[in-house]
């Protein structure tokens, strides 16, 4: 498989940020296989009883690991999204929030909206070369 690259940047600054002045700004290039092994957006059910959406499933990929990306596109302030990575709770996204993360071989990548509306997710996942 060709490899390919993707450069992840994250800015953080804003006068609240820290008691001192204080801005960062990082940019990192991670060489991934080509293409992408899957994005998309997916519904997430938004009750409990329904259980977890699956957003990618490493063990199908057999991936060496790689890079996660995971947004709650709802508008509203109902739905939250709860990430949980390998079956252990990895946070949660407030509507338009985002999160980039690397992942570790064969993980399971899975959500819910516990108590909320129906959410979509957009998603992508990149194994890394």
């Amino acid at each position: 498989m060709a490899t390919s690259t993707i450069t992840a940047t994250i800015g953080l600054s804003g006068p609240g940020m820290t008691s001192q002045s204080l801005a960062v700004g990082r940019a990192t290039t991670l060489v991934i296989d080509s293409p992408t092994i899957e994005s998309g957006a997916k519904v997430v059910p938004g009750t409990v009883s329904t259980g977890f959406t699956t957003l990618i499933d490493g063990t199908a990929i057999g991936a060496t690991g790689g890079y996660v990306y995971i947004k709650n596109t709802e508008p509203t302030t109902a739905a939250t999204v709860d990430i949980f990575h390998g079956g252990v709770a990895a946070g949660s996204l407030k509507p338009g929030e985002w999160a980039f993360f690397p992942t570790i071989a064969t993980e399971v990548i899975k959500v819910n909206s516990k108590l909320g509306p129906d959410t979509t997710c957009e998603f992508g996942f990149w194994t890394a070369a």
